[in-house]
C-alpha cells in the first residue's frame, strides 16, 4: 500500500511547472537570496531541486511521514540538509539561525491545523497569524518570504470537483468542497491499492484566506511590503513576496 508521502511526491511535480524550482531559484538570485529555509518542506519539492543547484537549504516539517521520506530520498542522492521536524508556530524553539528567504508554498498556509480531526477554523486563523510572525523572526533584515495561497477562481464555491488517476499499481481519486458560509476547503483522497483492493482515505481541512486578508496578516506580523508576483508556477496558485526591513 502506498504511503501518504509516496502518494503526494508523485502526484505534486503535476501540479506545478517542470520549470518551477528554476523559476523559483532566479527569483530568490534577483533579491540577493543566499540561503533558505522551506517551512512546508513535505516531501522535499522543491528543496531537493535546490539543493542539487547548490543552495544553502534547510528543511523543516511538521510531518514525521514527510520528513522522513525526504531524509531517505537526500540519502540516497548523496546530499545533506539540516532537517527539523516542528510546528510553524514552534520554530523559534528548534530553529535559531536566521535566513535571507523563507519558503511556505504548495498551498500548504490554507491547511494549517488541516489534519487536526476537531478543526476549528477560528483557532486556525489565529494560528496562522502567529505562523507568519514566526516565519518573520526567521527571517535575517532585508530577508524575504514567499507563499502561495489558493487562486480565488480555483475556490469553485459550492461546487464538488472529482479527479481520478490511474498508476501503475494503484489508483487515486480526489474530491474537493467548499463551504461558502465556513469559508472551509474539504480535500478528501480517496487511494485505491490495485493489487489488493485495499483503500486509505486522507482528509484534509482548510481555511481559504482571501488575497487582502493574507497581506493584512503579513503587515500586522511585521512586514514592511507585500506584493504578488509574476512566477510561472501553478494554475492554481497565486504566489506573493512579503519583505522585512
Amino acid at each position: 500500500m502506498l504511503t501518504k508521502a509516496e502518494s503526494w511526491d508523485r502526484d505534486v511535480r503535476q501540479l506545478w511547472v517542470k520549470s518551477y524550482a528554476e523559476n523559483l531559484s532566479n527569483l530568490f538570485k534577483g533579491n540577493g537570496v543566499k540561503s533558505i529555509l522551506d517551512t512546508s518542506g513535505g516531501t522535499g519539492y522543491p528543496l531537493v531541486e535546490f539543493a542539487q543547484m547548490g543552495w544553502d537549504v534547510t528543511y523543516a516539517d511538521s510531518s514525521i511521514e514527510m520528513s522522513q521520506f525526504f531524509e531517505n530520498k537526500i540519502k540516497s542522492l548523496g546530499l545533506t540538509v539540516p532537517m527539523f521536524l516542528v510546528k510553524w508556530k514552534e520554530l523559534d524553539t528548534q530553529i535559531e539561525r536566521q535566513y535571507d528567504a523563507l519558503l511556505c508554498r504548495g498551498n500548504s498556509f490554507i491547511y494549517l491545523d488541516g489534519y487536526d480531526g476537531n478543526y476549528n477554523v477560528e483557532k486556525a486563523k489565529e494560528n496562522m497569524k502567529i505562523a507568519l510572525y514566526q516565519f518573520y523572526k526567521r527571517l535575517k533584515p532585508n530577508g524575504v518570504f514567499y507563499i502561495d495561497i489558493l487562486k480565488e477562481e480555483c475556490i469553485r464555491k459550492n461546487d464538488i470537483i472529482e479527479k481520478k488517476v490511474f498508476y501503475d499499481t494503484y489508483s487515486s481519486s480526489f474530491k474537493i468542497t467548499y463551504d461558502e458560509e465556513t469559508n472551509i476547503r474539504t480535500n478528501t483522497e480517496t487511494i485505491i491499492n490495485l493489487e489488493d483492493n485495499s483503500i486509505y482515505k486522507i482528509n484534509i481541512y482548510g481555511y481559504v484566506i482571501r488575497e487582502d486578508e493574507l497581506k493584512e496578516m503579513l503587515l500586522e506580523a511585521g512586514f514592511v511590503s507585500v506584493e504578488k508576483i509574476e512566477i510561472e508556477s501553478s494554475d492554481v496558485a497565486n504566489s506573493f513576496l512579503a519583505r522585512k526591513n
